[in-house]
Protein backbone atom coordinates (compact mmCIF):
# COMPACT_ATOMS: atom_id res chain seq x y z
CA UNK A 1 0.00 0.00 0.00
CA UNK A 2 1.56 3.10 -1.08
CA UNK A 3 1.32 5.75 1.76
CA UNK A 4 0.75 9.48 0.51
CA UNK A 5 2.85 12.43 0.28
CA UNK A 6 2.20 16.00 1.36
CA UNK A 7 3.52 18.72 -0.97
CA UNK A 8 3.68 21.77 -1.41
CA UNK A 9 3.97 24.34 -4.86
CA UNK A 10 4.53 27.91 -4.73
CA UNK A 11 3.94 30.23 -7.82
CA UNK A 12 5.08 33.60 -8.07
CA UNK A 13 4.83 35.64 -11.75
CA UNK A 14 6.41 39.00 -12.84
CA UNK A 15 4.02 40.75 -15.25
CA UNK A 16 6.99 42.52 -16.74
CA UNK A 17 10.61 41.43 -15.76
CA UNK A 18 13.81 43.17 -17.23
CA UNK A 19 17.23 42.60 -16.50
CA UNK A 20 20.99 42.22 -17.71
CA UNK A 21 23.16 39.11 -17.96
CA UNK A 22 24.41 39.54 -13.82
CA UNK A 23 20.74 39.71 -12.96
CA UNK A 24 19.91 36.41 -15.20
CA UNK A 25 22.81 34.63 -13.49
CA UNK A 26 22.04 35.24 -9.41
CA UNK A 27 18.80 34.01 -10.09
CA UNK A 28 19.91 30.66 -12.10
CA UNK A 29 22.49 30.58 -9.17
CA UNK A 30 20.09 30.24 -6.98
CA UNK A 31 18.30 27.21 -8.84
CA UNK A 32 21.89 25.66 -8.86
CA UNK A 33 23.06 25.97 -5.77
CA UNK A 34 19.71 23.94 -4.56
CA UNK A 35 20.47 21.47 -6.89
CA UNK A 36 23.60 20.80 -5.41
CA UNK A 37 21.95 20.54 -2.37
CA UNK A 38 20.07 17.51 -4.28
CA UNK A 39 22.75 15.59 -5.09
CA UNK A 40 23.24 13.65 -2.15
CA UNK A 41 19.74 12.39 -2.48
CA UNK A 42 20.29 11.66 -6.74
CA UNK A 43 22.88 9.80 -5.91
CA UNK A 44 21.52 8.00 -2.98
CA UNK A 45 18.31 6.87 -5.91
CA UNK A 46 21.31 6.43 -8.37
CA UNK A 47 22.80 3.99 -6.53
CA UNK A 48 19.72 1.83 -4.72
CA UNK A 49 20.07 -1.05 -6.49
CA UNK A 50 23.54 -1.56 -6.55
CA UNK A 51 23.62 -0.93 -3.15
CA UNK A 52 20.99 -3.51 -2.30
CA UNK A 53 22.51 -5.72 -4.54
CA UNK A 54 25.90 -5.13 -2.41
CA UNK A 55 24.38 -5.81 0.67
CA UNK A 56 22.39 -9.38 -0.53
CA UNK A 57 26.30 -10.52 -1.35
CA UNK A 58 27.86 -9.53 2.22
CA UNK A 59 25.00 -11.71 3.61
CA UNK A 60 25.41 -14.42 1.43
CA UNK A 61 29.66 -14.07 2.26
CA UNK A 62 28.76 -13.46 6.02
CA UNK A 63 26.16 -16.96 6.30
CA UNK A 64 28.94 -18.70 4.75
CA UNK A 65 31.96 -17.80 6.87
CA UNK A 66 29.39 -18.51 9.80
CA UNK A 67 28.97 -22.13 8.57
CA UNK A 68 32.52 -22.76 8.23
CA UNK A 69 34.06 -21.07 11.37
CA UNK A 70 30.70 -22.87 13.44
CA UNK A 71 32.29 -26.15 12.03
CA UNK A 72 35.77 -25.23 12.96
CA UNK A 73 37.43 -26.42 10.01
CA UNK A 74 38.90 -25.13 6.40
CA UNK A 75 36.47 -24.39 3.77
CA UNK A 76 35.41 -27.36 1.60
CA UNK A 77 35.94 -27.05 -2.08
CA UNK A 78 32.72 -26.32 -2.83
CA UNK A 79 32.17 -23.45 -0.35
CA UNK A 80 35.64 -22.10 -1.46
CA UNK A 81 34.23 -21.73 -4.96
CA UNK A 82 31.01 -20.67 -3.73
CA UNK A 83 33.06 -17.83 -1.32
CA UNK A 84 35.25 -16.69 -4.90
CA UNK A 85 32.00 -16.27 -6.77
CA UNK A 86 30.17 -14.11 -3.93
CA UNK A 87 33.38 -12.17 -3.49
CA UNK A 88 33.45 -11.66 -7.42
CA UNK A 89 30.02 -10.48 -7.23
CA UNK A 90 30.61 -8.33 -4.41
CA UNK A 91 33.28 -6.08 -6.58
CA UNK A 92 31.60 -6.11 -9.29
CA UNK A 93 28.43 -4.25 -7.04
CA UNK A 94 31.28 -1.98 -5.18
CA UNK A 95 32.48 -1.04 -9.12
CA UNK A 96 29.32 -0.27 -10.03
CA UNK A 97 28.29 1.98 -7.09
CA UNK A 98 31.63 3.56 -7.72
CA UNK A 99 30.80 4.50 -11.38
CA UNK A 100 26.88 5.67 -10.88
CA UNK A 101 28.34 7.96 -7.99
CA UNK A 102 30.82 9.20 -10.46
CA UNK A 103 27.90 10.00 -13.51
CA UNK A 104 25.05 10.72 -11.14
CA UNK A 105 27.42 13.49 -9.11
CA UNK A 106 29.07 14.66 -12.56
CA UNK A 107 25.51 15.50 -13.96
CA UNK A 108 24.37 18.88 -15.18
CA UNK A 109 22.81 20.93 -12.55
CA UNK A 110 20.05 22.93 -14.58
CA UNK A 111 18.17 22.55 -17.99
CA UNK A 112 17.65 25.10 -19.85
CA UNK A 113 15.08 25.13 -22.87
CA UNK A 114 14.82 27.83 -25.90
CA UNK A 115 11.70 28.07 -28.53
CA UNK A 116 12.34 30.34 -31.23
CA UNK A 117 10.94 29.82 -34.50
CA UNK A 118 13.68 27.49 -35.42
CA UNK A 119 11.76 24.98 -33.14
CA UNK A 120 13.48 23.62 -29.67
CA UNK A 121 16.51 23.59 -28.48
CA UNK A 122 17.90 22.19 -25.18
CA UNK A 123 20.81 23.17 -22.82
CA UNK A 124 22.57 21.19 -20.05
CA UNK A 125 24.90 23.77 -18.12
CA UNK A 126 25.71 25.23 -14.30
CA UNK A 127 24.05 29.30 -14.24
CA UNK A 128 26.91 31.23 -15.98
CA UNK A 129 26.84 28.71 -19.20
CA UNK A 130 23.13 28.84 -19.28
CA UNK A 131 23.15 32.91 -20.06
CA UNK A 132 26.21 32.48 -21.58
CA UNK A 133 23.80 30.82 -24.30
CA UNK A 134 21.42 32.62 -24.09
CA UNK A 135 23.28 36.04 -25.15
CA UNK A 136 22.68 37.13 -28.44
CA UNK A 137 19.95 34.69 -28.87
CA UNK A 138 16.14 35.98 -30.16
CA UNK A 139 13.75 33.48 -28.77
CA UNK A 140 10.10 33.81 -28.07
CA UNK A 141 10.38 31.63 -24.32
CA UNK A 142 12.27 29.76 -22.34
CA UNK A 143 12.26 27.66 -19.30
CA UNK A 144 15.05 26.56 -16.95
CA UNK A 145 14.42 23.43 -14.50
CA UNK A 146 16.42 22.60 -11.69
CA UNK A 147 17.59 20.43 -10.67
CA UNK A 148 18.07 19.08 -14.32
CA UNK A 149 18.34 15.22 -13.04
CA UNK A 150 15.42 13.57 -11.66
CA UNK A 151 14.54 13.74 -7.96
CA UNK A 152 10.55 13.67 -8.16
CA UNK A 153 10.41 15.36 -4.39
CA UNK A 154 12.10 18.49 -5.46
CA UNK A 155 11.74 20.66 -8.13
CA UNK A 156 12.14 24.26 -8.94
CA UNK A 157 11.56 25.96 -12.61
CA UNK A 158 11.46 29.08 -14.01
CA UNK A 159 9.37 30.44 -17.38
CA UNK A 160 9.94 33.43 -19.16
CA UNK A 161 7.51 34.36 -22.20
CA UNK A 162 8.12 37.80 -24.06
CA UNK A 163 4.57 38.24 -23.87
CA UNK A 164 3.54 36.73 -20.13
CA UNK A 165 6.89 37.71 -18.38
CA UNK A 166 8.24 35.52 -16.19
CA UNK A 167 6.90 32.65 -13.66
CA UNK A 168 8.90 31.01 -10.96
CA UNK A 169 7.81 27.46 -8.94
CA UNK A 170 8.90 25.27 -6.89
CA UNK A 171 7.91 22.14 -5.69
CA UNK A 172 8.79 19.88 -2.78
CA UNK A 173 7.63 17.60 -0.31
CA UNK A 174 9.34 19.83 2.65
CA UNK A 175 7.57 22.76 2.92
CA UNK A 176 10.62 24.35 4.61
CA UNK A 177 12.64 23.65 2.03
CA UNK A 178 10.12 25.11 -0.57
CA UNK A 179 9.82 28.37 0.92
CA UNK A 180 13.47 29.11 1.73
CA UNK A 181 13.98 28.31 -2.12
CA UNK A 182 10.88 30.55 -3.23
CA UNK A 183 12.36 33.36 -0.89
CA UNK A 184 15.92 33.10 -1.97
CA UNK A 185 14.36 33.55 -5.89
CA UNK A 186 12.05 36.09 -5.10
CA UNK A 187 15.02 38.03 -3.51
CA UNK A 188 17.33 37.75 -6.32
CA UNK A 189 14.49 38.36 -9.36
CA UNK A 190 12.30 41.53 -7.37
CA UNK A 191 15.06 43.67 -8.77
CA UNK A 192 14.05 42.90 -12.52
CA UNK A 193 10.61 44.00 -11.71
CA UNK A 194 10.75 47.36 -13.16
CA UNK A 195 8.93 50.31 -11.90
CA UNK A 196 7.05 51.15 -14.84
CA UNK A 197 5.84 47.33 -15.64
CA UNK A 198 2.23 48.92 -16.02
CA UNK A 199 3.17 51.04 -18.79
CA UNK A 200 2.96 47.67 -20.57
CA UNK A 201 -0.67 47.08 -19.23
CA UNK A 202 -3.54 46.95 -21.53
CA UNK A 203 -5.48 49.79 -19.91
CA UNK A 204 -2.67 52.47 -18.73
CA UNK A 205 -1.32 52.02 -22.93
CA UNK A 206 -5.38 52.09 -24.45
CA UNK A 207 -5.94 55.03 -22.12
CA UNK A 208 -2.86 56.89 -22.94
CA UNK A 209 -3.12 55.96 -27.25
CA UNK A 210 -6.88 57.06 -27.06
CA UNK A 211 -6.07 60.71 -25.12
CA UNK A 212 -3.09 61.37 -27.50
CA UNK A 213 -5.14 60.40 -30.33
CA UNK A 214 -8.05 62.33 -29.71
CA UNK A 215 -6.20 64.97 -28.98
CA UNK A 216 -4.06 65.08 -32.19
CA UNK A 217 -7.27 64.67 -33.95
CA UNK A 218 -9.28 66.75 -32.48
CA UNK A 219 -6.59 69.61 -33.65
CA UNK A 220 -6.38 68.55 -36.64
CA UNK A 221 -10.35 68.88 -37.44
CA UNK A 222 -10.39 71.76 -35.52
CA UNK A 223 -7.35 73.78 -37.80
CA UNK A 224 -9.13 71.50 -41.19
CA UNK A 225 -12.08 73.78 -39.92
CA UNK A 226 -10.92 77.54 -39.33
CA UNK A 227 -8.84 76.69 -42.74
CA UNK A 228 -11.71 75.23 -45.36
CA UNK A 229 -14.43 77.34 -43.57
CA UNK A 230 -15.69 81.21 -43.01
CA UNK A 231 -17.06 79.99 -39.55
CA UNK A 232 -14.34 77.88 -38.02
CA UNK A 233 -16.66 75.12 -37.68
CA UNK A 234 -18.07 72.58 -39.80
CA UNK A 235 -21.24 72.12 -41.04
CA UNK A 236 -23.73 69.69 -38.93
CA UNK A 237 -24.12 67.19 -41.22
CA UNK A 238 -20.42 66.88 -42.18
CA UNK A 239 -19.71 67.33 -38.00
CA UNK A 240 -21.34 64.46 -37.87
CA UNK A 241 -19.85 62.42 -40.39
CA UNK A 242 -16.04 63.93 -39.22
CA UNK A 243 -17.22 62.75 -35.69
CA UNK A 244 -18.00 59.08 -36.54
CA UNK A 245 -14.30 59.09 -38.40
CA UNK A 246 -12.62 60.71 -35.42
CA UNK A 247 -14.14 58.01 -33.30
CA UNK A 248 -13.06 55.16 -35.65
CA UNK A 249 -9.27 56.65 -36.49
CA UNK A 250 -8.96 56.85 -32.37
CA UNK A 251 -10.16 53.15 -31.64
CA UNK A 252 -8.09 51.92 -34.65
CA UNK A 253 -5.16 53.77 -33.81
CA UNK A 254 -5.07 52.97 -30.08
CA UNK A 255 -5.77 49.18 -30.50
CA UNK A 256 -2.91 49.19 -33.18
CA UNK A 257 -1.07 51.19 -30.43
CA UNK A 258 -1.35 49.14 -27.92
CA UNK A 259 -0.01 45.87 -29.85
CA UNK A 260 2.67 47.35 -31.22
CA UNK A 261 3.84 48.92 -27.73
CA UNK A 262 3.58 45.90 -26.36
CA UNK A 263 5.06 43.89 -29.04
CA UNK A 264 8.35 46.64 -28.67
CA UNK A 265 8.26 46.76 -24.73
CA UNK A 266 8.63 42.72 -23.87
CA UNK A 267 7.20 41.07 -20.98
CA UNK A 268 10.58 39.68 -20.45
CA UNK A 269 14.15 40.90 -21.47
CA UNK A 270 17.68 39.93 -21.05
CA UNK A 271 20.44 42.47 -22.06
CA UNK A 272 23.97 42.57 -21.95
CA UNK A 273 25.36 44.25 -19.11
CA UNK A 274 25.09 47.65 -18.99
CA UNK A 275 22.54 48.37 -21.18
CA UNK A 276 19.04 49.59 -21.17
CA UNK A 277 15.78 47.22 -21.92
CA UNK A 278 13.32 48.59 -24.18
CA UNK A 279 10.63 49.48 -21.71
CA UNK A 280 12.96 52.03 -20.62
CA UNK A 281 13.00 54.35 -24.03
CA UNK A 282 8.89 53.73 -24.00
CA UNK A 283 9.04 55.47 -21.07
CA UNK A 284 10.84 58.38 -22.48
CA UNK A 285 8.58 58.56 -25.34
CA UNK A 286 5.63 58.79 -23.43
CA UNK A 287 6.93 61.45 -20.87
CA UNK A 288 8.02 63.11 -24.02
CA UNK A 289 4.31 62.99 -25.54
CA UNK A 290 2.72 63.58 -22.30
CA UNK A 291 5.24 67.00 -22.15
CA UNK A 292 3.85 68.27 -25.46
CA UNK A 293 0.26 67.67 -25.23
CA UNK A 294 0.81 69.38 -22.07
CA UNK A 295 2.91 72.44 -23.47
CA UNK A 296 0.09 72.48 -26.22
CA UNK A 297 -2.83 72.99 -23.95
CA UNK A 298 -0.64 75.86 -21.98
CA UNK A 299 -0.26 77.12 -25.19
CA UNK A 300 -3.73 77.20 -26.47
CA UNK A 301 -5.26 78.33 -23.53
CA UNK A 302 -2.51 81.92 -23.14
CA UNK A 303 -3.38 82.24 -26.94
CA UNK A 304 -7.30 81.65 -26.47
CA UNK A 305 -6.94 84.09 -23.44
CA UNK A 306 -4.95 86.85 -25.06
CA UNK A 307 -7.46 87.10 -27.86
CA UNK A 308 -10.13 87.42 -25.74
Amino acid sequence: MKIAQQHVTLVHRYPVWAGDNADMTRILTVLERESEALLPVHIEAKTARSRRELERVDSMIDRLMTDIDGRGDFARPSEGARLERYQAAREDAVRRIDEEKSEAAGAALLSLAIQDRGGRRVFNGDAESCVTYLVGREYDSISVEAPAFDVPEHQVSLTADKERGMHLRVFSTDDRWATATMTYLQKEAGGGSPWWGFMRSTPFLLASYVIALAFILYNIGDFIAKVTTDTGTFPQAVGTYVWMLWSVLVLAGSLLGVRLTQAWIRAFEVVPDGSRPRGRMVVAWFAGAAAAIALSVVANVVTDALRG
